[in-house]
């Protein structure tokens, strides 16, 4: 009968094993945080389309686009110093302002929105003194989206199309020079939280995401 050989664990062998779990352990938590990051990137895309939809129904009721920007004042709409994001947009779709375009046809609300994902233009946490203008829809990632409505592009640094297919057709340069170019402009500065800062060229960046071509990682 062979004896049994109860020969204990080298360590060489012992640093094998950790050695292997320790790179099944990396490998797993890489593809852990790709997945996460997939998942919010597809969650931002969901959202800037929600957020589409809400604004072309406030549309349709009330004739206008709701106000670009946002502002520590909330009415009059404070059309001095104006910050970017979406507190004038996330009034208007959830709230309404009074009369909006001067007819009574406001029917919203139009979007639902987790106040977990609301912050303010100071980054400091929503109080019962915070000013609705000051709070903003925010992504993923807790940055801001940015809403520019058509009509304020060129004081709100909308984003310019790298060639305007009209260049040099009398009339029809000016009015070509942006991402649509009749309607609005929502991005998130995506997974890194930054944009570029050149002029007309916000949301533009490879992990930007936005509501004018298919950006993003």
């Amino acid at each position: 009968m062979k004896s049994i050989n109860n020969r204990g664990v080298s360590l060489i062998e012992l640093l094998v094993v950790l050695l292997i779990v320790s790179i099944l352990s990396t490998v797993a938590a890489g593809v852990y945080v790709q997945e996460i990051q997939k998942a919010k990137i597809a969650r931002a895309r969901a959202e800037i389309s929600t957020l589409e939809v809400a604004i072309n129904r406030y549309f349709l009721d009330t004739g206008q686009y709701p106000p670009s920007s946002s502002s520590t004042t909330t009415l009059p709409i404070n059309p001095d110093n104006p910050a970017n994001g979406t507190g004038y947009l996330q009034i208007a779709l959830r709230f309404g302002f009074p009369d909006p375009g001067g007819t009574s046809a406001w029917n919203g609300p139009y979007i639902e929105w987790d106040d977990n994902r609301l912050g303010t233009l100071s980054g400091n946490p929503i109080t019962d003194s915070t000013e609705p203008s000051e709070i903003l829809f925010l992504d993923p990632w807790f940055n801001e989206y940015t809403y520019i409505s058509s009509n304020d592009y060129a004081t709100l640094d909308g984003t310019e199309l790298t060639t305007n297919p009209y260049s040099g057709v009398l009339g029809l340069e000016t009015n070509f020079d942006y991402y649509n170019p009749n309607t609005f402009q929502i991005f998130s500065p995506g997974p890194n939280g930054t944009t570029s800062t050149g002029a007309g060229e916000r949301g533009t960046e490879p992990d930007d995401l936005n509501n004018w071509e298919g950006t993003g990682l």
